[in-house]
């Protein structure tokens, strides 16, 4: 019988260009941050508030008298989208062979990513607490 190994995960390119190489860094360490900022996240808002409590001005005034929390929800904003969308254009790369389709898709995801970024940034900075 013979032994048979399987490998988990998309191994780190060895070749190609130096920007595939990044987006595989990108992900081990975008991946390893968000479970931080998501557990810090559902600590704020679900275990140190009681859960009738929170609302929308709660939420508000939290962001106004702690600006850092701008920024940590900011991060897991940019490194959860980000992570999902580099893990969809992992599956269009693998999955759609022809390249003008390859295109379309990649360009396609690239403005709902940043359609959805601009909305997540301008609720949490713009807004007045």
């Amino acid at each position: 019988m013979v032994s048979q190994s399987y490998v988990s995960g998309r191994a780190k390119p060895n070749s190609g260009s130096r920007g595939e190489v990044l987006l595989w860094y990108y992900m081990r360490i975008s991946g390893l941050l968000l479970v931080f900022l998501a557990l810090f996240h559902l600590w704020l808002n679900h275990i140190a508030t009681e859960v009738g409590t929170l609302s929308y001005d709660l939420v508000v005034r939290r962001l106004g008298d702690w600006p850092i929390l701008r920024v940590l929800d900011f991060l897991l904003l940019f490194l959860g989208l980000g992570h999902g969308v580099n893990g969809l254009k992992n599956v269009i790369d693998d999955h759609v062979h022809k390249p003008g389709t390859r295109m379309l898709w990649l360009s396609l995801l690239f403005v709902t990513f940043a359609a959805f970024l601009a909305a997540g940034t301008a609720v949490l900075f713009v807004l007045e607490a």
